[in-house]
């Protein structure tokens, strides 16, 4: 043993080992707990980390490298961090971005001379409702504008009173939805466990555990609940492919919750780790039930630093309750990602909580048959584990009558965007999405008039206002117009916004997200985000628009997952609906040249990726 780290790290690294069948799955908890110990993590760590799991230091060091939140050298005392995605880029991130350069005198990824602060540029941290948003050392602040943005600087440093780090927002039922969430859900911070119990939280649970799991199967089969993490696929269905055989001896089945939300225009899976994590693990522990699961892994996305801890705790009430553990029936572990949206797919998800790199892997075999350490696994999003609870408890005829008979149910909506109220709200599916845009979200600012919708997250393909005004929302209505519901975050645009440089900003993400396994990806996404960002910058040529919808159609369909479709798809139907709007371009000039400056920073890098003419390809994939 190298002794590069701490006896009580090395145990803390032992003891998270000991919660998994190979131990070399410990790595990412075994990095947090080098990260958390030194600061950054370099090559002695690395190698002490290689003995303590039985595995080599390239590996650990690939490991290290290809997750953006651990650090292989030393940073600031305070790690700043400001999301430059599209719904707090329309909010404003540029002007915090900004802020910072003046004020600490250094440039995204770089320390302040003094040591105290190191910022960067960060994507999507699931507070596209409250935006501009920056987490300090993994406390969120919402909603900042730069004087904002000092105080709470000044705050860390001593010089004034500390500004107190804000949580998720909890949702309203509106348009007669029944609260079939939201009830759940804590105000001003997590709902305890006594408060949950004496609402009737848990009854569920014990009552479906003194009978066969089957019934649970049956009654998500009956209710018609769909995942909510964005394919849509029923729940029930996707429980039914666990082999019903027993398994043999040393064979088990598990279950692995997604808690990994980082589709731009999604934060209501933080809501629910935050506000209502008993939900979350009443839920968890019926699909284990159903499925025949002794033990279910959580990931946590690495950047949700507050709903870990949230969840850490409520899981430990659980325990204590007799609710949770081998004895219970079913174990619930805690595992923390480390920055790679990537790992919200879940066959890369596995990869991960193996202890790998995040790649995706080949299909089949799926992971029902073959998942999780070789073995039967059933992968879940949170609101959709969530929602079981509900269904149980209520019935699921009763959740089954409200929404559409092909999209049951109410859904958590996350608006983000040009509206006066953007929020989280739950709606009844099949309700008009125009009701949604001004009913509930309060329609476009004084003035102004909505021009686009992305109804499901930042891959979803946008709509016209008019295509949107006329459809209700559900997923077989959103398919009819060549788009999806996918996890319901509506971001909203207006006649102020250019939609070359909302796109511009998308490919960006997609292109910084891209695990880079697979070629079409890979190359597709980065030469996407330079050809979006010459043509923003007056740059662009007819030739670069022909190759854009080119290279998008390279794109789709052909690789291990839908990363690739993911921008492809946004591409092709910004195109097809807003193409005059790219021809304007090549005019040299933005036909909305002030559409970004009274309510963000034009053309800053918070808003657009870095700008640079078609030229020579470069290492990264697109023109340089």
């Amino acid at each position: 043993m190298s002794g590069a780290l701490k006896p009580e790290t090395v145990q803390r690294i032992r003891e998270a080992a000991a919660q998994y069948p190979r131990r070399d799955a410990a790595m990412l908890p075994a990095l947090w707990a080098v990260q958390e110990e030194r600061g950054w993590i370099g090559p002695p760590e690395m190698a002490e980390v290689a003995e303590l799991l039985g595995v080599s230091p390239v590996r650990v060091f690939g490991v290290v490298s290809f997750y953006t939140l651990f650090d292989t050298r030393p940073r600031g005392r305070h790690k700043v961090q400001v999301c430059r995605t599209l719904s707090c880029a329309l909010a404003g991130s540029a002007r915090l971005c900004e802020r910072l350069r003046s004020r600490l005198g250094v440039g995204a990824g770089e320390t302040s001379a003094d040591g105290q602060f190191a910022w960067e540029e960060v994507e999507c941290l699931a507070s596209c409702g409250t935006g501009p948003v920056v987490q300090v050392d993994g406390e969120s602040y919402e909603g900042l504008s730069t004087e904002g943005l000092d105080r709470v600087l000044d705050g860390i440093l001593g010089n004034v009173p500390r500004a107190t780090p804000d949580r998720a927002s909890a949702p309203k039922p509106v348009l007669g939805a029944p609260p079939f969430l939201s009830q759940w859900f804590g105000e001003d911070g997590p709902l305890p466990i006594s408060v949950y119990a004496a609402r009737g939280g848990y009854r569920a649970l014990r009552e479906a555990r003194a009978r066969p799991g089957g019934e649970v199967l049956e009654a998500v089969k009956a209710s018609g609940l769909r995942g909510r993490g964005g394919a849509g696929f029923p729940t029930g269905t996707k429980w039914g492919f666990i082999p019903k055989v027993p398994s043999p001896a040393g064979s088990p089945i598990y279950v692995v919750v997604n808690a990994d939300e980082s589709e731009p225009g999604a934060f209501k899976d933080r809501a629910l780790l935050e506000l209502a994590p008993h939900l979350v693990i009443e839920g968890i522990l019926l699909a284990c039930h159903a499925v025949g699961a002794q033990s279910a892994y959580v990931y946590v996305r690495g950047e949700f630093a507050e709903p870990y801890r949230t969840l850490t705790r409520a899981v430990a009430e659980a325990r204590d309750a007799g609710l949770v553990g081998a004895a219970a029936g079913a174990d619930l572990i805690l595992h923390r990602g480390a920055g790679a949206y990537i790992c919200g797919e879940e066959t890369a998800l596995l990869e991960s909580l193996e202890g790998k790199k995040g790649y995706p892997r080949l299909r089949p075999p799926f992971p029902a048959q073959k998942g999780l350490f070789g073995q039967p696994t059933v992968v879940n999003n949170v609101e959709t584990l969530a929602t079981v609870p509900v269904i149980m408890a209520g019935g699921a005829a009763n959740f089954a009558k409200v929404g559409t008979p092909k999209s049951p149910g109410t859904k958590l909506v996350s608006i983000s965007g040009r509206v006066r109220r953007p929020g989280l709200y739950e709606v009844p599916l099949g309700v008009p999405l125009k009701r949604i845009l001004h009913e509930v979200a309060g329609g476009p600012a004084p003035g102004r008039s909505i021009k686009a919708v992305i109804p499901g997250g930042s891959s979803t393909p946008i709509l016209t206002v008019a295509e949107a005004e006329e459809i209700t929302f559900d997923w077989e209505a959103l398919a009819s117009k060549g788009t999806f519901l996918g996890t319901g975050g509506i971001i909203v645009l207006d006649d102020g916004d250019c939609l070359v440089r909302v796109l511009a900003n998308l490919a960006r993400f997609y292109a910084h997200e891209s695990c880079g396994q697979c070629t079409p990806c890979r190359e597709g996404t980065g030469w996407s985000r330079n050809l979006l960002a010459a043509l923003e910058a007056g740059h662009g040529t007819a030739r670069d628009l022909a190759l854009l919808k080119e290279i998008a159609g390279n794109m789709r369909g052909r690789t291990i997952c839908v990363l690739a479709d993911a921008l492809a798809m946004p591409v092709q139907s910004y195109l097809q609906r807003f193409g005059p709007e790219f021809e304007a371009h090549l005019s040299g000039k933005c036909p909305l040249p002030e559409s970004a400056t009274s309510r963000t920073s034009a053309r800053t890098s918070a808003y657009l990726p870095a700008v640079a003419p078609a030229g020579p390809l470069d290492k990264g994939g697109g023109p340089a």
